[in-house]
């Protein structure tokens, strides 16, 4: 009778391209590296060096454009309520670069929206109008 061959025995296996990936890959997250600086290097992208981390269970969840997403549009969470989701984690900054990095839409941030010539403070609720309670202010904040 014939041995039937193990895993081990086989000699024509070859690594799949994602142990292959996760292999390059893992050692130079846990290193410190961004995935956005891995996927360049390894000439993959951004999502499939996530992924083969995530299912390492490597994959912090603030580096995760997965759950970043879902924590900001189905959680609802505010940009500044994200950096509290993760006691360990990066600030509120660093979580808006990632944000926009892994592509992530956004609502703008009170500052980017001042900063934007087609917004006036009046538009955003913070200056007093003709309409308001402050007769002897028009719009723009000038004295009427």
């Amino acid at each position: 009778m014939a041995a039937t061959p193990t895993q081990t025995d086989r000699t024509d296996t070859q690594p799949t391209d994602a142990t292959l990936t996760l292999f390059a890959a893992r050692p130079r997250y846990e290193g410190g590296e961004s995935l956005a600086a891995i996927a360049d290097d390894l000439e993959s992208d951004l999502e499939t060096i996530a992924r083969e981390l995530r299912h390492a269970g490597v994959l912090k969840p603030w580096d995760d454009p997965r759950a970043l997403a879902h924590l900001y549009h189905e959680d609802d969470h505010a940009l500044a309520d994200l950096a509290d989701c993760f006691p360990d984690g990066p600030g509120p900054e660093p979580i808006r670069r990632r944000m926009e990095r892994y592509g992530i839409d956004r609502e703008p941030t009170l500052a980017e929206q001042l900063a934007d010539p087609e917004f006036g403070p009046e538009d955003l609720g913070l200056s007093p109008t003709t309409g308001d309670d402050h007769a002897k202010y028009t719009k723009r904040g000038e004295r009427a």
